[in-house]
C-alpha cells in the first residue's frame, strides 16, 4: 500500500470518528432526577453502556481526622462485596454471566463508582449497582484482603524509583496542600467494617453526585431507574472545597534520595492552570511541544536518556512537571533547561505549531471512541470547570492558538520547578537544580 492511500485511509477513518463523536456531543443534554444532576449522551454506534457515577469532593474533601486511604478502600471493597441480600459469590456470579463490571476509585478531586455492561443487561446491572450504592455490603474477607493490599504498596512506594521520585515530588511541592497526604500503615490497619460503611454513607448524598450516562438507552428508562432507586438517597450538604496555593508555587526547591540505581530518576513540578483559565489549552500545546523538543535533544541527539517527558497534570490545583532517567543528570537537566530556554525566547514555527494540533486533535477523537471515556470527559469537566459544555469547546479553542499563545504559557509558567531526585545524588549540581 502506498504511502498516500495510507494517508488518505487514516484521514477517512478520522473523518468518520470525528462525525460520529460530534453527533453524539449534540445529542447529550444534562438534567436533574429526585435532586440527582445527570448529564446523558445516546450512543446507538455500539451496544456498550458505561454509567460513572461521580463523588465531588474526592480526597481533598477528607477531613485531617480521616486516614486518605479510607476513600480509596471504602469504594473498592464496597464495589467487589455487592449489595446485602446476597452473598458475594452470588454477586459476583451475576457479574460474570452479564459480562459486566462494577467498580469504585479514588481521586484527589472526585471519586467514582461505575458500571459498564450490554445494554441487553443494562437493567439488570443498574439493579446491582443501585443495590450497592444503598445497601452495601462490605465482605469480611474483601476487608482483609484490600488492607493487606494497600499496605503493600505503601510499603513498596520506596522500592520502585518511579513512584518514589513522585512521591517525593509531591511531598515536596504539596507540602501542606490536600494532594500531599499520603496513608501510614497503622492507619490502614485501623480502618474498620464500621469505618468504611460511615464513609459510604457520606459519600452517597445527593448533594455529592454527578451521574453520567453514554449508551443507547432512552431518557425515561434512565430517569425511572433512577427514582425508584438513588433518587431516594438523602440529600446532604456539600461545598466544595478551597484548595490553597502551594507553598512552593513560587519558589524552585529539591530534595533528593540517594539509592543504588543504574540510572538517576528526576521529576520537576510547577505551577501550571488548571481548566477554567484562558491559559489551560495554550500549556497543553506548550508542555507536548516541550516533551518532543526532549526526545530530540536529550535521547536522540546525546542519549543522556531513554524516557524524558514533559505533561501536564490537570487537577484543581495543576501542576506541569519534566521527567527524565539518566546517569548523567546534570547534563540531562541542562539540557532540559536550554529547551525550556528555547520556548520561552523563541516563538515556534508555524509548522510545528499545526503539527501539535492535527497531533492532539487526532488523539483527542480517537479517545472519544470509547463510550466509557466520553464518560469520564463530560463528568470531569462538569465537576471541574462547572460545564460538560466545555468539552465541546476543545478542538476550536486549539485550532485558534498561535504561536505567540505558545511562548507566553511558557513563561508564564515553566518556572519555580521543584525537582524530586532519587538515585546517584553526591554529584548532583544543587545551584544548577534549584536555577529555574
Amino acid at each position: 500500500m502506498s504511502l498516500v492511500n495510507m494517508k488518505t485511509i487514516i484521514l477517512l477513518i478520522l473523518s468518520a470518528a470525528c462525525a460520529r463523536v460530534a453527533t453524539a456531543q449534540s445529542d447529550t443534554h444534562a438534567f436533574n432526577v429526585d435532586g440527582i444532576d445527570v448529564i446523558l449522551r445516546p450512543v446507538a454506534a455500539n451496544n456498550v453502556v458505561s454509567v460513572i457515577c461521580f463523588i465531588k469532593g474526592g480526597t481533598s474533601y477528607l477531613p485531617a481526622t480521616e486516614s486518605v486511604a479510607l476513600e480509596g478502600l471504602t469504594l473498592g471493597i464496597a464495589a467487589s462485596s455487592g449489595t446485602t441480600g446476597m452473598t458475594k459469590d452470588q454477586y459476583q456470579n451475576k457479574l460474570t454471566k452479564m459480562v459486566s463490571t462494577i467498580a469504585g476509585s479514588a481521586g484527589d478531586d472526585y471519586s467514582t463508582f461505575s458500571f459498564r455492561s450490554v445494554k441487553e443487561s443494562f437493567s439488570d446491572t443498574w439493579d446491582l449497582f443501585a443495590g450497592v450504592i444503598t445497601s452495601p455490603s462490605f465482605d469480611s474477607v474483601e476487608i482483609k484482603n484490600s488492607k493487606r493490599n494497600t499496605i503493600t504498596e505503601i510499603k513498596s512506594i520506596k522500592s520502585s524509583p518511579d513512584s518514589y521520585v513522585s512521591y517525593l515530588a509531591d511531598s515536596l511541592y504539596f507540602d501542606g496542600h490536600p494532594y500531599a497526604r499520603r496513608p501510614s500503615i497503622g492507619e490502614v490497619k485501623e480502618i474498620t467494617a464500621k469505618d468504611l460503611q460511615a464513609h459510604f454513607k457520606e459519600l452517597f448524598v445527593k448533594s455529592r453526585l454527578l451521574l453520567v450516562v453514554v449508551g443507547n438507552i432512552d431518557q425515561g428508562e434512565l430517569k425511572q431507574k433512577i427514582e425508584s432507586s438513588i433518587g431516594k438517597l438523602p440529600d446532604g450538604q456539600y461545598a466544595a472545597p478551597v484548595l490553597p496555593t502551594p507553598r512552593q508555587a513560587s519558589m524552585p526547591g529539591l530534595v533528593m534520595a540517594s539509592k543504588r540505581l543504574p540510572t538517576t530518576y528526576i521529576l520537576g513540578d510547577y505551577s501550571a492552570p488548571n481548566r477554567t483559565s484562558d491559559d489551560y489549552w495554550s500549556m497543553v500545546i506548550a508542555t507536548t511541544t516541550l516533551s518532543d523538543r526532549l526526545f530530540e535533544e536529550v535521547r536522540t541527539k546525546r542519549n543522556l536518556s531513554y524516557a524524558p517527558e514533559s505533561s501536564i497534570n490537570p487537577n484543581r490545583t495543576s501542576t506541569g512537571f519534566v521527567y527524565v532517567t539518566t546517569t548523567l543528570p546534570d547534563s540531562a537537566v541542562s539540557v532540559m533547561f536550554a529547551c525550556i530556554d528555547s520556548m520561552q525566547q523563541h516563538q515556534m514555527p508555524e509548522e510545528e505549531l499545526q503539527g501539535q494540533v492535527a497531533q492532539f486533535i487526532t488523539a483527542r477523537y480517537m479517545s472519544d471512541e470509547t463510550n466509557e471515556q466520553q464518560a469520564k470527559i463530560l463528568g470531569m469537566y462538569q465537576i471541574l470547570t462547572g460545564s460538560w459544555e466545555r468539552s465541546q469547546e476543545i478542538v476550536p479553542i486549539i485550532q485558534r492558538l498561535t504561536p505567540a499563545d505558545i511562548q507566553a504559557a511558557a513563561k508564564k509558567y515553566m518556572r519555580n520547578i521543584n525537582f524530586a531526585v532519587v538515585g546517584n545524588v553526591d554529584k548532583i549540581d544543587k545551584t544548577l537544580f534549584l536555577s529555574r
